[in-house]
């Protein structure tokens, strides 16, 4: 009677143990089904990410391209003979594309334009930046410019020559 009973026990004891194996096994199932569905979406939205980094260089490259002709044509009208170019430069930091405002003489470049730069010069580009903020806008904006001192730091007579035609001309071109 003994020796039946051990192997009663015995069978309970392993149909517990298989209960608890299906039991896993079922768990396991579900989790490989959850990390399956979770890896088709990383890749659907690693895909995604990559066609908007895509669509955010395009903009980023046709906005470049806007605002840097109208500072560098404002600085090359006004400063002619001490003339700088501006460039924006995209750069990726912390996982965000920064933008970093660059000026150029005779090929060296200033990476921190306020301290390396003559405040005329800050002047004009600070102004052409808002003038291609008011241009780029959506939905387009009233195209009228107000501002308070805007060339301060610009001195001399041929300066002041040179910033009213590039005003006539701006407003003309640009119907401002």
């Amino acid at each position: 009677y003994r020796r039946k009973r051990n192997v009663s026990d015995y069978r309970k004891q392993l149909d517990h143990l298989l209960a608890e194996r299906n039991h896993a096994a079922r768990l396991v199932q579900e989790e490989k089904t959850i990390l399956n569905q979770t890896e088709r979406r990383i890749t659907v939205i690693e895909e995604s990410q990559l066609i908007l980094q895509g669509i955010a260089k395009t903009i980023q490259q046709s906005a470049h391209k806007q605002i840097s002709s109208v500072v560098t044509q404002c600085l090359h009208s006004v400063m002619q003979e001490d003339t700088y170019d501006f460039r924006i430069d995209f750069v990726e930091k912390r996982g965000k594309t920064e933008a970093e405002l660059i000026f150029s003489r005779n090929g060296i470049d200033f990476h921190d334009p306020l301290n390396q730069v003559p405040g005329g010069v800050i002047d004009l580009a600070s102004f052409a930046l808002r003038i291609a903020c008011l241009l780029l806008s959506r939905p387009r904006l009233r195209r009228v410019f107000v501002a308070d001192e805007p060339f301060k730091w610009l001195n001399g007579e041929d300066y002041q020559d040179r910033v009213k035609g590039m005003l006539e001309e701006l407003s003309q071109r640009l119907d401002i």
